[in-house]
Order: C-alpha cells, then sequence, then structure tokens
C-alpha cells in the first residue's frame, strides 16, 4: 500500500497536487513545527488559491470549501497531505508556520488590532457623541474615535490607530470632518475610514488573513442601509 501512495506523490509532484480522492495516510511523527511543502485552498464556486499562486494574504476572500496541505517528509514517516472543510474560517498562524481551519476568528482578528468594535448605546448617548463630534473644527487634522463611555481618543495626540482601545466606539470623526457611526465593524479602506456589519467585507479588507468558510455566519445581518454605512478619511 505505501508504495501505492508513494507512486502517487512522483506521479503529481510536477503539478503540486494530489488527488482529492488520496486521504489514507495518517502522520506517525510530528514535532512542535511541522513544515509544509504546500497548500491549496478550494472555493465553493471551483475556484482555487496555492502556495504556489501567491501569499495566503494574496489568497482571495470568499467561501473555502477546503484547505488542502502537503507536509514535508523530513517531519512525518513519508509525506501527509491533511484536508479539512466545512469550517467556520480558515487562518494562517505566523507562530505555527501553516494555515489552519477554526470555528472561533475574533481572538485572532483582535491581535491585528486594525479593527475597531461599535456598541449600541442609548439614543440621547449616541446624539451626545455626534454633537460632540460635529463641534470639532472643520477641517481637523485628526480622527477623533468617541467611545460608549464617554472617553475619546484622537489621532497623534493619543497614538496611533492600532493603540486606540478596540472596543466601544459610537462614533468616529474624520479628518474630513464626516462621521463613521452605526455599525459593528471600523476600519481603514484605502486610506479612508470605514464601517459595515458585514464580515466578508470587513475580513478582506482590513484582515486577509482570515478566509471564510462554506460555514459562516458572515451572511447576517443582511446588507444594511447606506444611508447608516459611513465612510470617512
Amino acid at each position: 500500500m505505501l508504495g501505492t501512495e508513494q507512486a502517487s506523490i512522483e506521479i503529481f509532484q510536477d503539478q503540486k497536487k494530489i488527488p482529492y480522492g488520496w486521504r489514507n495516510i495518517t502522520p506517525v511523527a510530528l514535532n512542535d513545527k511541522p513544515k509544509w511543502d504546500w497548500w491549496e485552498l478550494t472555493y465553493a464556486d471551483g475556484r482555487t488559491f496555492g502556495s504556489w499562486d501567491g501569499s495566503w494574504a494574496e489568497a482571495p476572500q470568499g467561501y473555502v470549501k477546503n484547505l488542502s496541505i502537503h507536509y514535508d517528509h523530513t517531519v512525518y514517516d513519508g509525506p501527509y497531505l491533511s484536508d479539512t472543510g466545512h469550517a467556520a474560517f480558515y487562518i494562517f498562524l505566523p507562530e505555527m508556520g501553516y494555515p489552519v481551519h477554526t470555528w472561533e476568528f475574533m481572538s485572532h482578528l483582535r491581535q491585528l488590532r486594525t479593527v475597531k468594535f461599535g456598541a449600541w448605546v442609548r439614543h440621547d448617548y449616541f446624539m451626545a457623541a455626534r454633537q460632540e463630534a460635529n463641534a470639532l473644527p472643520r477641517p481637523y487634522p485628526h480622527w477623533v474615535i468617541f467611545y460608549a463611555d464617554g472617553t475619546t481618543f484622537t489621532e497623534g495626540q493619543d497614538g496611533t490607530w492600532e493603540d486606540a482601545p478596540l472596543d466601544g466606539v459610537v462614533v468616529i470623526r474624520g479628518r474630513d470632518g464626516g462621521l463613521v457611526q452605526g455599525n459593528d465593524y471600523y476600519y481603514w479602506d484605502n486610506g479612508r475610514l470605514t464601517t459595515t456589519h458585514n464580515i466578508e467585507d470587513m475580513l478582506a479588507t482590513a484582515a486577509p488573513e482570515i478566509k471564510l468558510g462554506t460555514r459562516s455566519y458572515c451572511q447576517w445581518p443582511p446588507p444594511i442601509n447606506p444611508q447608516i454605512e459611513g465612510v470617512s478619511s
């Protein structure tokens, strides 16, 4: 049987792929940090993107159906192909050195600090934050984040975007005087502050390291009213 498996590898190694029907190899030796020869994402619409096509971050966002990883021969007693599918998210972990599937992405997203998270507050609190934001001079040279606990964070004066607290955003006043408000996620998109409820849009821009699987809750809630979604600079 081992000879058949080895022959399959030799036949397909030029294409850097192994037939998807080949699933019966199990690892017998594993160190703390396995090395992979290649990985490949297969999307629900039939597209594929492998490590030979670019980096993990360059892989398109979409609904990933399957993640295949072919591990280094020196780690296992013979080569080993790992397939995982039907997960909610797929993440490349630098500390591990290879991509993994997971049902929880928030802890990794928070470590990146590229996204701030909105808070739902009483209407009078929300209007007070808007009034304070609008009272700033126009134009104002810095963006300012207004939080649910009444605190603010000003660009430059208090630090960078990554330094700002992650949770409790009510309103962000952009450098151009525009207000960004009313959603779950706040992040930068090509130099513009953006906010949305949509996980797929947010991950594609602010966290390309995280890929959506075919079983996720990214499609809920449905697309929001464009009058609520804000964009500013």
